[in-house]
């Protein structure tokens, strides 16, 4: 991307990202933490976020040594092996972005319902979530891949939708509509599914595949 969204730094301690500039991000409020991890978020790396003096927003795994912050989890919702969720009855999200689900839809020729699932695992309909990796917004683009689907700013939420359904559908036909592998594609990469000839041996992947169908299986019982 011709605009760097943040800076990534690794350090042993864990991840530290910090925004380039503010103006570049959506809002994103900061207040008093507040642990979502018992309201049905995934228990994931515990992100920090909050204000720096010169108004930029910084993300650390610590929290700053005082001033308000917000504590953010960036793993892909439901990629968590060990998640506590009850992914059979966990409230479904039908009306948020439909009109730019049925869009996107149509233009790339993919179930609504797939869509939403995919929303759904990737973000849990969080048009501000960043992963670990730097993956960005509702379906979590990565920069190289918001790029190559002409997305250029991964946190509006009609553009990140019609981009990651881009990239979904590519996968699809990449590996002639098997959705177990094209969702496979979608989380662990490409290069992984043609390496293993199939679906990766990483937990965390057969985990995704396992909770966007049912949540595919949901959304399309609803639908109907």
């Amino acid at each position: 991307m011709t605009q760097a969204y943040y800076l990534l730094r690794y350090i042993r301690a864990g991840l530290v990202l910090v925004c380039i500039s503010l103006a570049q991000l959506v809002s994103i409020p900061v207040i008093a933490a507040v642990d979502n991890s018992a309201n049905g978020q995934s228990k994931g790396v515990r992100v920090y976020t909050y204000s720096k003096p010169d108004g930029t927003m910084a993300f650390s795994d610590t929290p700053p040594s005082e001033g308000h912050f917000m504590v953010r989890w960036y793993d892909c919702y439901a990629c968590q092996v060990d998640s506590d969720i009850n992914w059979q009855t966990l409230a479904l999200h039908q009306h948020p972005f439909r009109d730019s689900i049925i869009r996107a839809a149509k233009l790339h020729q993919l179930e609504p319902a797939l869509i939403r699932a995919v929303i759904h695992a990737e973000s849990n309909f969080d048009v501000n979530a960043v992963s670990r990796s730097g993956a960005m917004g509702l379906m979590q683009l990565m920069p190289v891949t918001a790029a190559e689907v002409g997305v250029s700013n991964a946190f509006d939420g009609a553009s990140n939708i019609l981009g990651g359904s881009a990239y979904l559908a590519k996968m699809l036909r990449r590996f002639d509509g098997r959705l177990d592998h094209a969702l496979a594609a979608y989380n662990a990469g490409p290069g992984n599914v043609e390496k293993y000839r199939g679906i990766p041996p990483f937990k965390e992947t057969r985990t995704y595949i396992k909770r966007v169908k049912l949540l595919l299986h949901r959304y399309r019982a609803q639908s109907s």
